[in-house]
């Protein structure tokens, strides 16, 4: 789904969470012709190739990507979500972070395991020090354990693996 200037909510299906919810963050985008919110860098709107206005305005963060885990459940990314078996808020985090519990009867997901957050128009993950790691495996490239000190980005088709058969895709 396209994001609109006017910043009208994408239906999507998502977790029942029980969290209150913050604000939305303002973010600087382009707008086509059409109404379109892209990426200030965008060429073109990435929605409808209409031309671009030549404007940034501010507009409340779009979702930029959706994350399916393998239990099922699927959540919107437009701000930082934290997964583990009892995850909890990060310090210097966005405020209302989504805190995403996965379960792990053998306990080899970390209480507070993985880190998903948004910069610009950009979708990261970072292992929050977990005991057992991260994998991050990307079609076309070998397998890679997730740096705790250093965000990496995330594209369409990732799949973040977070050990005792939990699993997320973008």
């Amino acid at each position: 789904a396209c994001a609109e200037a006017a910043g009208s909510p994408v239906s999507t299906a998502t977790a029942d969470l029980d969290q209150e919810v913050a604000p939305i963050p303002m973010i600087a985008a382009a707008i086509c012709t059409a109404g379109h919110a892209n990426p200030p860098d965008a060429q073109v709107c990435l929605c409808c190739s209409a031309p671009l206005s030549g404007q940034l305005v501010p507009v409340p963060r779009p979702v930029l990507a959706m994350v399916s885990l393998s239990t099922g459940v699927s959540v919107p990314v437009r701000g930082d979500i934290v997964v583990g078996r009892a995850p909890s808020a990060q310090p210097g985090g966005e405020p209302g972070a989504l805190l995403l519990e996965v379960p792990s009867p053998a306990h080899l997901v970390s209480r507070s395991h993985l880190s998903i957050t948004t910069a610009g128009w950009n979708v990261l993950a970072r292992d929050l020090g977990s005991n057992n790691g991260t994998v991050l495996l990307r079609p076309g490239f070998p397998a890679v354990l997730l740096a705790a000190a250093l965000p990496t980005p995330l594209y369409m088709g990732d799949l973040l693996d977070v050990g005792d058969g939990v699993a997320l895709r973008v």
